[in-house]
């Protein structure tokens, strides 16, 4: 027996209903024939809403452009290590003043604003106007709002800034914030500043984990190298020395001396005779079953 299915009131209604974009559309035809100069005004406003969020685009974009040339040429003075703009004869401390002057003119407003008043802070810095430093880090760490790497920076210069007028205290407490951040920039810094702290304070416990850390976790950092030696110093246990694969001395290869002559196994040179040297395949070493 066949079983009949009951229509739903949904269903119904919806082959009931006429096309939602038809009706919409003859309400809006129906309108405008009966309100033509109501309909002509809303489309003069949108028209001009239009034009003018354009204009505002292409304003906004053009001061982007702008701002971004004078940063540009800011940072021409801040890079002591390239050429003087213009060819100009400035020693550093010029140079750092001037950007200063260029970058402060930047911060107080605009798409590149907080970028400004972060070097500007660095140009203090470069002067050794520690105070000035300190407080562009705080404007720029107020300024940052959700941005993790910007805050990052700021930090991390920030205790740079107190370590150089001697507040080791208020810059360990900078890092160790940044460590405990739930952001991941800038931490193999914290690690390696906290590190040299204690080392030098003689916390050799304190700086060991510090140092650790770096070797554990953060194997591409720069300070990796440095850590793994004073990991290894602090231990007393050997520094192991990776090998390029093919080197003198790799695993893999056997190295070979001879007095002039073709490769040989064992014995010295002869006094007096050159000597030569040559990197040949090791053995196959067995391998268990």
């Amino acid at each position: 027996m066949k079983t009949l299915r009951k229509k739903t009131g949904a269903r119904k209604k919806k082959l009931d209903q006429p096309d939602e974009f038809l009706s919409i559309t003859q309400r809006v035809l129906g309108y405008a024939k009966e309100n033509p100069k109501q309909m002509y005004g809303g489309l003069a406003v949108v028209g001009v809403v239009v034009v003018l969020t354009i204009l505002v685009s292409m304003l906004m974009k053009d001061r982007l452009v702008k701002a971004e040339v004078a940063e540009a040429a800011a940072m021409k003075y801040y890079d002591v290590s390239g050429p003087v703009p213009d060819g100009k004869s400035m020693t550093d401390e010029e140079r750092y003043k001037k950007a200063k002057e260029l970058f402060g003119d930047l911060s107080k407003g605009g798409p590149v604003a907080l970028n400004a008043a972060y070097y500007k802070a660095n140009a203090d810095m470069e002067l050794g106007d520690t105070d000035a430093a300190i407080a562009g880090y705080k404007e720029v760490l107020g300024k940052a709002g959700s941005d993790p790497v910007m805050k990052a920076l700021a930090n991390s210069r920030l205790a740079s800034a107190y370590l150089a007028k001697g507040d080791r205290d208020m810059a360990t407490a900078i890092y160790q914030g940044i460590l405990k951040s739930p952001d991941d920039y800038m931490k193999d810094t914290a690690h390696y500043r906290l590190a040299k702290q204690y080392d030098e304070a003689g916390k050799k416990d304190e700086a060991l984990k510090e140092y650790q850390a770096i070797e554990k976790d953060f194997p591409k950092s720069p300070y990796n190298g440095e850590a793994k030696q004073k990991v290894a110093e602090f231990t007393g246990k050997p520094l192991a020395q990776p090998m390029m694969p093919g080197a003198p001395g790799a695993p893999g290869q056997q190295m070979v001396v001879t007095p002039g002559g073709p490769p040989q196994t064992g014995g010295a040179a002869p006094s007096g005779q050159p000597v030569t040297m040559k990197v040949v395949p090791a053995a196959p070493v067995p391998q268990k079953k």
